[in-house]
Parts: C-alpha cells; structure tokens; sequence
C-alpha cells in the first residue's frame, strides 16, 4: 500500500505544479488505464472525478489507422497503428479463391483486385 501512495504522490505533485503554473482550479488528465485513478483515489486532499469517455467504434478503427507522430517523443518516434487482419490468399493474382473479400487488393504478389463473393463457409 505504501508503494501505491508514494506513486499517486508524484501524479499529485505533478497536478498541483500543473494548476499552479496554469492558474487553473481543475486539472484534466486523459489517462486511458483506469489504474491510476484507482491509485489516485488514495491522495489525501484530491477531488477526484472520472469520467468514462466511449467513442464510436468506426471512429477509434479510423483514427488507429493514421500516423501520428507521438508528442511526448523526442525525433520520429510514431503512435501505435492498428489494422484489420489481411484478407485469405487469393489463390492466384489472376484466379481469386472464393474466400477473398470483394474489391480487396490480392495479396498474393499480384496488382488485380478480387471481384468475386465471399463463400460462407470460406474457401
């Protein structure tokens, strides 16, 4: 339990230095894991509030697919990508198998597209 106060402590400090240079009375912390407002709920003094944020699941597929360069990094250094798995082999560049998603480029060093309907039962 000590280990957990003295790392809420920091995060604290680190609000405290926040609102003081900023002039602010409320400091907002867009923390994705909800493990730290578990440790945080242990910081004698803190009003803290939480509010869970759901976003729609087209806009979060969306927004994992572009590059982001990370602001908190020094240089290059990019955001994590996310991407659908790709589509089953297509057979052959010029023969798609029927398992192969409709209009997806072939994956199986041909430059076609697959036209044909996906079966079910997969190919």
């Amino acid at each position: 339990m000590a280990l957990i106060e003295e790392y809420a402590g920091y995060y604290a400090a680190i609000y405290e230095a926040a609102a003081r240079v900023s002039g602010a009375s409320v400091v907002i912390d867009s923390s994705k894991h909800s493990a730290l407002a578990h440790c945080l709920r242990w910081v004698p003094g803190l009003d803290l509030r939480v509010v869970h944020v759901v976003r729609d699941a087209r806009g979060v597929a969306y927004s994992w697919t572009k590059t982001v360069v990370r602001p908190e990094a020094d240089g290059d250094a990019e955001m994590t990508r996310y991407s659908p798995p790709a589509p089953p082999c297509c057979g052959t560049p010029t023969t798609p198998r029927s398992g192969c998603w409709p209009g997806a480029a072939c994956r199986c060093g041909g430059s076609g597209t697959n036209s044909s309907s996906p079966s079910p039962a997969g190919p």
